[in-house]
């Protein structure tokens, strides 16, 4: 796991190299012949990033060059899917994480337990994770806010310098842009900006107001997030989290009393909200393991990763 301190990126001018690029996007439209002719011939298929899950490889990608929000009320597992997500990405390509609110160490244990599948994962296995972690997963060491342009040259740095193709940046409450609506539209359009420009895809975490009533049973929907609608109009994707939180109490009862639950019913929630390049938008269910990980039915079988096998990514 690399680990990335604000010395490495502190003097990248994020505005400035994308204003340029844009500048070099400008043209005629037939300077783009070959580009348009190859489309013409062969219509947009099915790219990018799978999810964990295989039920979903048909319906959902996470393609390079695109901008994806992933909210969800506080306590609903965000963090936790989009980790499982980025850890399955990192077999087959370089990633990295800038999490803002959990200690380098706990994103660190919350990775090492989804790879091994169990609750609580050797010292031994913890160890070779980290090895194997090496070049595939950059780690942003700061449990603070920062400042909005701080944040952005995180992000430019893992994709320019770093070569990682998923970034997840959790959360855009500390970023230091949700005051204010402007602030909030022009650092969306500029993660939007370095996802285009670096082909790489970029997983913003946001937080959504709080159910009406206080009720957690509603399952919210892409106009519940905090903040302005620039947020999701700007994301090519929107992924919602939601935790069944009265069956977690039903099956904690369960284990106190020993009666059954009905399985059936998923534990989670996740929906895709908006996919421009994808037709499915809808409901995805999912069951936790106890090592955290998601898992695609009520069998709960988690998935492991063999670290000592797995080749170094190219």
């Amino acid at each position: 796991m690399n680990q990335i301190h604000e010395i490495d990126f502190s003097n990248i001018r994020v505005a400035e190299i994308l204003a340029e690029a844009e500048a070099q996007d400008i043209d005629w439209l037939p300077a783009h012949r070959d580009r348009i002719l190859e489309r013409a011939a062969n219509p947009r298929a099915m790219t990018g990033f799978c999810l964990p899950w295989g039920k979903t490889h048909d319906k959902v990608r996470l393609r390079p060059g695109e901008l994806s929000v992933w909210g969800g009320f506080n306590a609903h597992n965000k963090t936790t899917l989009v980790s499982q997500v980025a850890l399955n990405i990192a077999q087959f390509a370089p990633v990295g994480i800038a999490s803002l609110e959990m200690e380098l160490e706990d994103t660190a244990v919350l990775l090492g337990s989804l790879a091994a599948g169990v609750s609580t994962p050797a010292q031994q296995w913890v160890n070779e994770f980290l090895t194997w972690s090496d070049n595939r997963i950059s780690i942003y060491d700061r449990l603070d806010a920062v400042k909005p342009e701080i944040a952005l040259a995180c992000v430019y740095h893992m994709a320019a310098n770093l070569g990682c193709k998923f970034i997840v940046l959790d959360s855009m409450m500390m970023c230091s842009v949700c005051d204010d609506s402007e602030r909030e539209r022009k650092f969306v359009s500029t993660l939007s900006g370095i996802a285009k420009m670096l082909k790489c895809h970029i997983a913003l975490v946001h937080h959504m107001r709080k159910p009406p009533q206080k009720d957690e049973s509603y399952i919210p929907n892409k106009f519940d997030f905090l903040g302005s609608s620039h947020i999701t109009n700007l994301a090519m994707s929107v992924f919602i989290c939601w935790h069944d939180k009265a069956k977690a109490e039903e099956l904690e009862m369960a284990e106190r009393t020993g009666d059954s639950v009905d399985d059936e019913k998923p534990d989670q929630l996740l929906v895709v909200a908006k996919q421009r390049h994808g037709k499915f938008e809808g409901r995805i269910n999912l069951w936790q393991h106890e090592s955290r990980q998601f898992t695609g039915n009520n069998y709960r079988r988690a998935q492991h990763i063999e670290v000592r096998q797995l080749e170094t990514p190219a």
